[in-house]
């Protein structure tokens, strides 16, 4: 009699363990699925997190040249390109100050 109820004991446990280890199969690949789609959406949200701060960086650049732009004009100094173009004209002048003086 004992050890017929060792036998469906040991039945009972092996039964207990095969499921247990169908359980846990299914456990991980269900762990796998949630981490795989976890790991899509971060990635999305840090793709569009990058974008948007591209953005705001590029409007907070512009914002910055306009103060600067506004305070140069403000301040009445000479910007870029109007240095440039005065080197031009300085060249130019130059040249026809050389020319007139071989005549």
């Amino acid at each position: 009699m004992a050890i017929g109820k060792l036998k469906y004991l040991f039945l009972y446990l092996y039964e207990a363990s095969e499921k247990l280890e169908e359980k846990a199969s299914e456990f991980a690949e269900a762990r796998k699925a949630h981490m795989e789609e976890f790991r899509k959406d971060r990635m999305a949200l840090a793709k569009e997190a990058k974008q948007k701060f591209e953005e705001k960086k590029g409007e907070a650049s512009e914002k910055i040249k306009g103060q600067i732009r506004s305070m140069v004009k403000e301040l009445g100094l000479a910007t870029r390109d109007e240095i440039q173009d005065l080197k031009k004209a300085v060249t130019d002048l130059s040249k026809k100050l050389e020319q007139g003086s071989k005549k």
